[in-house]
């Protein structure tokens, strides 16, 4: 009987361990989800204020300044890339996925080749990712092998969107 009222209580604990994981879980979700949903409905020229203001703080991005115009290079890029790839050679997120939008990485995508690659994320380990656009078109998607772009966590309006949901998520990391 004492081994019963043992299990009970080990399955009951174990049971509200798991309830417990799931609500945060959901709570967190929704959270980001929120965020992004904040970010995404700013107009393009709001999230370029905003995302240019951020690259500034080097506790969320490293960035590299251009030498160069490189217009070949850029000419399959829509009006808001080639203008943050006029600026700057490589935008680097400091914590959170080490995303980098880089013109040395300007190509098509190996994930998915209807998108051009301007990016990686998580390199070097299981969820790394590519960072794409489709030609002439501002939104940004992160691609992963075998699966579609996620239209919640994953693509943004634009690259200042996506810049400010990576200082989102960056601010978050530095929280945990």
């Amino acid at each position: 009987m004492q081994q019963f009222v043992i299990l009970v209580a080990i399955v009951s604990a174990i049971w509200l361990l798991i309830w417990w994981l799931i609500r945060r879980g959901r709570a967190e979700y929704r959270l980001q989800a929120t965020a992004l949903e904040d970010i995404a409905a700013l107009s393009f020229e709001e999230a370029e204020s905003r995302a240019l203001a951020l690259l500034s703080d080097e506790n969320l991005f490293r960035c590299v300044e251009a030498s160069s115009k490189e217009s070949d290079l850029l000419a399959p890029l829509a009006d808001g890339l080639r203008r943050l790839f006029e600026r700057f050679a490589c935008v680097e997120s400091v914590r959170g996925s080490r995303a980098r939008l880089a013109r040395n990485l300007i190509g098509t995508s190996s994930v998915q080749s209807a998108f051009l690659r301007i990016g990686r994320g998580m390199e070097g380990t299981d969820s790394e990712f590519e960072i794409g656009v489709r030609t002439k078109q501002e939104s940004i998607y992160e691609l992963y092998p075998n699966e579609s772009p996620d239209p919640t966590f994953g693509t943004y309006r634009s690259v200042y969107h996506w810049i400010l949901a990576t200082a989102s998520e960056g601010a978050e990391a530095k929280k945990a």
